[in-house]
This record gives C-alpha cells, sequence and structure tokens, in this order.
C-alpha cells in the first residue's frame, strides 16, 4: 500500500516512517535510526510558524499537550510528567533569570533528557528544532496572556494590550547568562577531595545521601505536587548531562519546579570542586548507556 500525506502534510499508513508520540518511545524508533519527519508536501512554501505547529503537533502534543499544558493523551501514563510549556517553569536553564535560552531548549531536544521519557530528537534538522523551540516560546507566551487576562477578570478588569504585551515580554525574554569559571581547578583527586567536604558542608548529603545514592530525605514534592526523588549520583545519569557546565548550572541555579535550591552563597571554584565530585561517583560510559 501506498503512504499518503496526512492533513498536515506528513506520510501516513503502513510504509510511513514509524513517528514517536511526545515523550514516551515505540519499539520500532527504537530498533530503527530515526527518519527525518516531513512536515511539508512538495513545493509546498511554508513559514517558520508553520514547521514549527506542525512538528509540534506531530511528535510534542501526544504528551505535552496541543496548547502546551503538559496534558496531552499520553501524559498519564508518563513519570515525571511532561512539562507545562504554559507554566514558564522549565528545568534545563542557563540564565540569571531561570527563562531558558535558545540554546537551553535546542540542547533538550537534541539531548533528550536521560531518566525522563523526554528522548532525543536530534534526528530533526537545526532549522526542524528552532521551529520547535519558537513554537514553544509562543506557547510560553500564551499561557502567560491566558493567565493575566484571567486573574483581571478576577477582580472586573481588562487587561490594556500594550501593558499585557510588555509584561509577556519582559517575562519570557532570557536573561543574560550564568558566569562560568574562566579557569576551573584541575579535576584530580585533590579537587574531588575538596567537593566531597562542600558535599557535606553545604547539605547536598541531606537530600541526595552520604554517598551521593539518593537515599537522604525522601519525602519530597515538585511543584505540582507530584512525588520527585532525589538524584542518584552514582547511576550517572543527569538529565541535563554529565558535562561539567551543565552540572555547575545545576548547582550554581538550582533545579526551577524542585526541591533543588540554587547556592548564591558558594563561590565558583567551590562549585567546580563539587562538579568533579559529583562526576567522580559514576563512570562516564554510563550515561551512553541510557
Amino acid at each position: 500500500m501506498r503512504t499518503r500525506p496526512d492533513q498536515t502534510g506528513m506520510q501516513s499508513g503502513p510504509g510511513a516512517p514509524p513517528i514517536a508520540l511526545g515523550g514516551g518511545t515505540s519499539r520500532a524508533v527504537e530498533n530503527a535510526p530515526p527518519a527525518p519527519v516531513p512536515v511539508s508536501a512538495p513545493d509546498e512554501v511554508v513559514s517558520l510558524a508553520d514547521v514549527g505547529a506542525r512538528l509540534y503537533d506531530r511528535l510534542c502534543a501526544s504528551c505535552h499537550g496541543t496548547s502546551g499544558d503538559g496534558a496531552g493523551p499520553a501524559a498519564r501514563f508518563l513519570y515525571p510528567r511532561p512539562r507545562n510549556f504554559r507554566q514558564e517553569q522549565f528545568r534545563m536553564v542557563s540564565t540569571t533569570n531561570m527563562v531558558p535560552s535558545d540554546d537551553d531548549l535546542l540542547r533538550t531536544l537534541e539531548r533528550g533528557m536521560p531518566g525522563s521519557s523526554m528522548f532525543s530528537f536530534g534526528h530533526l534538522s537545526l532549522d526542524e528544532r528552532k521551529a520547535l523551540v519558537a513554537h514553544v516560546r509562543g506557547l510560553m507566551r500564551q499561557g502567560l496572556e491566558d493567565r493575566i487576562k484571567r486573574e483581571a477578570a478576577e477582580i472586573g478588569e481588562e487587561p490594556d494590550p500594550q501593558e499585557m504585551a510588555e509584561m509577556v515580554r519582559e517575562r519570557t525574554q532570557p536573561g543574560s547568562n550564568l558566569e562560568l569559571p574562566d579557569e576551573w581547578p584541575v579535576e584530580d583527586a585533590a579537587s574531588v577531595d575538596r567537593g566531597r567536604e562542600l558535599y557535606v558542608k553545604a547539605t547536598c548529603a541531606a537530600c541526595h545521601g552520604e554517598t551521593g545514592r539518593g537515599d537522604g530525605v525522601q519525602e519530597q514534592k515538585d511543584e505540582l505536587g507530584m512525588p520527585i526523588r532525589p538524584r542518584d549520583y552514582t547511576r550517572g545519569v543527569f538529565k541535563g548531562g554529565r558535562e561539567r557546565e551543565p552540572l555547575y548550572a545545576r548547582i550554581a541555579l538550582g533545579v526551577p519546579g524542585t526541591p533543588m535550591p540554587s547556592s548564591p552563597a558558594l563561590k565558583p571554584e567551590e562549585i567546580a570542586d563539587l562538579v568533579h565530585y559529583i562526576r567522580s561517583l559514576s563512570d562516564p560510559a554510563t550515561e551512553a548507556q541510557v
């Protein structure tokens, strides 16, 4: 049977390439290299917004929901729950105001989030990933606009369109990037030992356990009231990757929407030593197996 384009311009039918549904994986995707996703019919001219919307509907909406509310049809089967883009709470950020940069969102699309149902979309072209990022930003803005209008209506008012547009722009504009150390300490036994001492002193062990196995305080919840577990560092599975830079950002900035706090009292060289200690608790090859 011949495949045919559906209403979004993508192939459907028995001969079409398998498509993953949002944050879950299918056996076909696991057993075969991902195929590029056609987003338009031959000779059709589409805008960046159209490409982003079509890709999102095809690849993301089943988990994250059509409106980006994190309540797609597959969401109830997933843990952790899919991100609600309309609430502006993003875990993997590298900016000082906690609004993700384009690079933050592109990195998540390219790498996925190991240890969750969010897998990599690295098979998409860079232009397609950028189109998805632009669409997600649109969902963020729309969610904030809807909240402003709802809150105004509750007190019998109607927001001024210009003031609302400015508020939305300010709230959804990424801030400056977190400054990383100009010179990292050598990742040697001395740095790991200093990091171990800081790990205890900074009370990291209270949640992540004395040996980093995530066996500290267990009764924790995220911003939605869902149960959440401290990271087990010995497994070597980090949602943002085990490279120094993302681990530094997680310690310095914290993880929005979770009990993981920021660390404003720590000096850059101390955070770097902590990163080296955390990396020492697992085998670098572990994450490649996820």
